[in-house]
């Protein structure tokens, strides 16, 4: 493990020192920081309770790293993942903008991606997609709305079904834009590019 993948789990796991025991455990489980990453129903059946309530109890201790984490050297994690979902139309799937957050930074070697996930969660100015079938995670900000992101894939589907299932990018985009342009203005091609990567039925 790099210096900085060391340092970043070393001040996350002092973090995590400081919650409260079973917050503490949730999230360690959850993300596999000890071996393998358990499901809501795993860690529930161990301490008795629902699924709900362990989601409830990991989101406690995620707002709580998120007031610890500010006066530690992690906020620049949060900070890279602010500047580079501007750069990318305010919208990323999980795994990119945690690989771009890597880079970014400069990690070398093994780091767990799963800590810089719940780093982000932390980010009161982020937001992260609720699991859905047929989707990869993302994170976005406020004003990328689902409804946005829902409409975008709709009016994609429609216009490739149109097209026998394929089309060149800039004219799928150009067909968006002109589809959703008084819903929503003028999207970009940054910010369509990021909702298409979203989606598993759009292979660009």
């Amino acid at each position: 493990m790099s210096t900085v993948a060391t340092e970043i789990q070393s001040t996350f796991e002092t973090i995590l020192s400081s919650l409260a025991e079973k917050e503490r455990s949730v999230i360690a489980r959850r993300i596999g920081l000890l071996g393998e990453r358990e499901t809501l129903q795993e860690i529930g059946d161990t301490y008795g309770i629902t699924r709900e309530r362990v989601r409830q109890i990991e989101d406690v201790g995620i707002k709580k790293i998120g007031r610890i984490m500010r006066t530690s050297s992690l906020m620049r994690i949060q900070e890279s993942g602010e500047k580079i979902l501007q750069m990318h139309g305010g919208i990323m799937t999980r795994d990119r903008l945690i690989s771009a957050i890597i880079a970014d930074i400069g990690v070398e070697g093994t780091l767990n991606h799963n800590i810089i996930d719940v780093l982000l969660q932390a980010d009161y100015n982020l937001q992260r997609s609720k699991p859905q079938l047929g989707t990869n995670t993302y994170f976005h900000f406020a004003e990328v709305t689902k409804k946005v992101v829902e409409a975008v894939h709709k009016e994609a589907l429609k216009s490739l079904k149109k097209k026998g299932d394929i089309m060149e990018m800039n004219i799928l985009y150009e067909s968006i834009h002109l589809a959703l342009f008084a819903q929503f203005g003028n999207l970009s091609n940054i910010i369509l590019d990021s909702i298409m990567d979203i989606f598993l039925d759009i292979v660009k």
